[in-house]
């Protein structure tokens, strides 16, 4: 039979709710500054990183060419040009449904 105090339990409790909260950072709103998850220096310099790309492929310039111009790996390149929109790269990996879902903008 395990026993703990009252001491031990609000200390666990306090950590896993940081831990839910670090992970799920990105869902809510800056309300601060009122920016969301898709306004940061992230999202920008996705957003110039995606022009790049798309303007030299747009020029015929092949995937290690740019690579090698931008100075960004292979694989960064290749997963830019596959993207129909720049929304794809910065909303994040696509998740199931989460307790949070309700909350998000």
């Amino acid at each position: 039979m395990q026993c703990a105090d009252r001491w031990r339990l609000l200390t666990n409790l306090s950590e896993a709710v940081e831990k839910l909260a670090l992970a799920h950072r990105a869902c809510f709103r800056d309300i601060a500054t009122g920016q969301g998850r898709d306004e940061g220096p992230t999202a920008r310099r996705t957003r110039s990183r995606y022009a790049a790309i798309h303007a030299l492929q747009g020029q015929g310039v092949a995937n290690n060419e740019i690579a090698r111009r931008l100075n960004l790996a292979l694989n960064i390149v290749k997963k830019y040009a596959r993207a129909q929109r720049v929304e794809q790269l910065i909303g994040g990996p696509e998740r199931g449904a989460t307790l949070v879902d309700p909350f998000r903008d």
